[in-house]
Formats: C-alpha cells, structure tokens, sequence
C-alpha cells in the first residue's frame, strides 16, 4: 500500500462536499458509493499523470539548436499512428480532442519546424491533408523511443504479466474514455 492509499481524510469544510460528490457518484447507488474511494484514487491518478505527460519534454536534437514542443510531437504522432500518408486537419483534432482551430495552430508550428507539410486534398479542392516529413518520422522514432524507454524505466520493478495487463486494461479505459467524449460532443 502506497502513502497516497494511507492519506488521512481531508478535514476542511470542502472535505464534506467532496465526500458529497463521491457519494452521489453516478446514479448515487449503492455501487457507485462502493467505488467512490477508487475513483477518487483514479482521479486523482490520471491528473499526476496529466502533469507528467504534458510536463515531459519533446526528444532534444529534433533541430539543430532548437527544441520541438509536445504539440508538434503530438500532431507527428497522430499521422503516423493513422497508417495513412495523409491526414485532414479534422482527423487529427478528432484524435486529439481539440477544436479544429486549434489543430490549425498547433500543424502550423509542425509546419514551421519542418516536421510535416501540406498538401492539396485529391478528393476534395478546398480540403488540405497534412503529410510527415522526413524529419517528422524522425522526430516520431525517436519520441517513440524515449518514451518507450521511460516507461520502461519507470516499470522496472514490474513482471511482464503485470505490464500486459496494465497495457490491457489502459487500451480498454483509454477505449471508454473515447467513446464518453464522443457522446458529449
């Protein structure tokens, strides 16, 4: 058991509304208020994470004497994780979850850096699809790598059954958490 399971309870009047909310979890049964406790501990898990990810820096050398941000990372790995040449920008902000002007913001600093370019739609005039560069599947191999090496890392102390069923159980959350995001838009 972890510091974090052996916490005490909060003891501030917001202690009282934030047991009411993991009380009224859901529907406010009886199951839900059974793994209030859990999604708290989840919660609270994904929102460590968050800041790791989003804390964790783009692979260096990506440019001679520059860095590339996480969104130019982000918008390469998309492409190439759709197995397709090229990509519209409604796709990427689909996969990314943001507004299609945002995505126009973030593939114009890929652009900028060189790590993916535009290209005319084939099917459609006015469309544009967004190609990786050279550079970009570069960039990509080698954010895989680190990443894949951090994780690594991080679970060193872990058996290789452990690590299947955590990646098991990730693809399956991550899978919900897609199909709840689409359904509120």
């Amino acid at each position: 058991m972890s510091a974090r399971d052996e916490r005490p309870p909060l003891s501030s009047p917001e202690a009282g509304e934030r047991a009411a909310v993991l009380a009224g979890t859901s529907t406010g049964s009886g199951a839900a208020r059974d793994v209030a406790p859990n999604l708290e501990r989840i919660d609270a898990g994904l929102l460590r994470l968050r800041a790791l990810v989003i804390g964790s820096p783009a692979p260096s050398g990506a440019l001679p004497g520059e860095s590339v941000d996480m969104s130019t990372v982000r918008v390469v790995d998309v492409v190439v994780r759709s197995g397709e040449d090229a990509v519209s920008i409604g796709a990427i902000a689909a996969e990314l979850g943001i507004t299609a002007s945002t995505t126009t913001r973030l593939v114009d600093r890929a652009v900028a850096a060189g790590m993916v370019e535009r290209e005319r739609s084939t099917t459609d005039g006015r469309g544009v699809k967004i190609r990786v560069t050279d550079a970009g599947a570069e960039l990509d191999l080698r954010a895989l790598r680190f990443r894949v090496d951090r994780l690594a890392a991080m679970l060193a102390d872990w058996t290789p059954e452990r690590i299947h069923r955590f990646a098991h159980d990730l693809d399956e959350f991550a899978d919900a958490a897609s199909g709840a995001r689409d359904k509120e838009q």
